[in-house]
């Protein structure tokens, strides 16, 4: 038995908490039972941060070869300090006792996942579309020569300039791989304040 951390876990029979880390795999418990997998069946190690916002949360997606998950999520603000220095020595530990040969076959990824980088360009994207609308609207059918109707122009003018910007970001944001051994400071927690 290895080094036990008390982190949450989601797999596909539910939530609980602790993951076992020892030489040879994990181990965590699930409803159906206590599971264990090798770093043999590893395939990719996703890395995901949400800093702030209502739902701010660091998470790691094991994904394994067979096409099973397991996630371990943590809630990423100040009130929860000591969940993010179990979840950030989880990972120094976790990606060392990997090894050389195991983080050289997994893939190592951290950005937002391709589901909500999808959300984002749909979002963004419609928005524009209701913008850029609206504008042909006022410009043809609103009479802007009454009171100050013509400050809808510029108005709608700059929400398509906005809404073109958040657009590029949410198509130009995707995950990147990383090595590692130097995991980029953006894909994990912030230490808590003190």
């Amino acid at each position: 038995m290895g080094e036990v951390f008390a982190l949450p876990t989601f797999d596909a029979d539910g939530s609980r908490k602790g993951i076992d880390l020892d030489v040879a795999g994990l181990s965590w418990s699930s409803r159906n039972g206590p599971r264990q997998r090798s770093f043999y069946a590893i395939a990719t190690i996703d890395l995901g941060l949400e800093p702030g916002g209502e739902y701010p949360h660091a998470r790691c997606d094991i994904n394994f070869s067979d096409g099973e998950r397991l996630r371990i999520e943590i809630t990423n603000d100040n009130r929860h300090g000591a969940d993010i220095l179990a979840y950030r020595a989880f990972l120094v530990d976790f990606f060392d006792k990997l090894g050389p040969v195991h983080r050289a076959r997994i893939v190592f990824n951290h950005g937002p996942s391709p589901l909500k980088r999808m959300v984002w360009i749909i979002l963004s994207g419609s928005l524009l579309a209701l913008c850029i609308g609206f504008l042909i609207f006022a410009l043809l059918f609103a009479n802007l020569r009454q009171d100050n109707s013509w400050l809808l122009v510029p108005l709608m003018l700059m929400f398509v300039v906005m809404m073109t910007a958040a657009l590029q970001a949410s198509i130009r944001i995707r995950q990147q791989t990383f090595d590692p051994m130097t995991v980029p400071e953006g894909a994990l927690p912030a230490l808590p304040k003190t």
